[in-house]
C-alpha cells in the first residue's frame, strides 16, 4: 500500500513545476485565495487585461496607508486595468475588519503559504508587479508604487 502512495506523490510532484518572475517573461500564475470568498484566484480571471498585483500585509504600516490610492486607482480604470492586493498575512491574521474599515471593492487574495510570494520573488512588502494585457510582466516596483507612475502604465496601454 505505502508503494501506490509513492507512486501517487511522484506523479503529483512530477506535474507540479517551478515558477520564478522575469521582466519581459509570462507572469508565474497566482496561488491564491480570494478573501472574501476563498475561492481559488488565477491570472486567467484577467487575462486581456493589464494587472497591478500589490503585495502587503496587514501589519505593515505603509502598506495599508497605500489601500485608499489604489482603491481610487482601480475605480478611475475600472474595465481598462485590474488593480489586486496579494494580502501575504497567514490565515490567523483576520483581515476582514481591515477590508471593511478601508472599504476595499478591488480584488483581495490571501497567498497564506507564500507560493505567489515566492514565485514573484517578494522579500519584503510593499512590493508590485505590473503585468500587460498578455500576460507578461513589464515592471516590478519595491514598495507601494506611486499613483502617478501606476496611472502612467495604465494610460500607456
Amino acid at each position: 500500500m505505502s508503494r501506490w502512495w509513492m507512486v501517487i506523490l511522484v506523479l503529483c510532484l512530477g506535474g507540479c513545476r517551478e515558477q520564478t518572475v522575469r521582466l519581459d517573461a509570462p507572469a508565474p500564475e497566482l496561488s491564491a485565495l480570494n478573501a472574501v470568498t476563498g475561492e481559488t484566484e488565477t491570472l486567467s480571471r484577467w487575462r486581456g487585461t493589464p494587472v497591478l498585483l500589490i503585495f502587503w500585509s496587514a501589519g505593515c504600516g505603509t502598506c495599508v496607508a497605500g489601500l485608499p490610492d489604489l482603491e481610487a486607482l482601480s475605480r478611475q480604470y475600472k474595465g481598462k486595468a485590474q488593480i489586486v492586493a496579494v494580502n501575504i498575512d497567514p490565515d490567523v491574521v483576520d483581515i476582514h475588519p481591515l477590508l471593511h474599515r478601508t472599504r476595499l471593492t478591488l480584488p483581495v487574495i490571501r497567498d497564506p503559504l507564500g507560493i505567489t510570494r515566492e514565485r514573484y520573488l517578494v522579500q519584503a512588502v510593499p512590493a508590485a508587479h505590473f503585468i500587460d494585457a498578455g500576460g507578461i510582466l513589464r515592471r516590478s516596483f519595491i514598495g507601494v508604487p506611486d499613483r502617478g507612475e501606476v496611472a502612467a502604465l495604465f494610460d500607456m496601454l
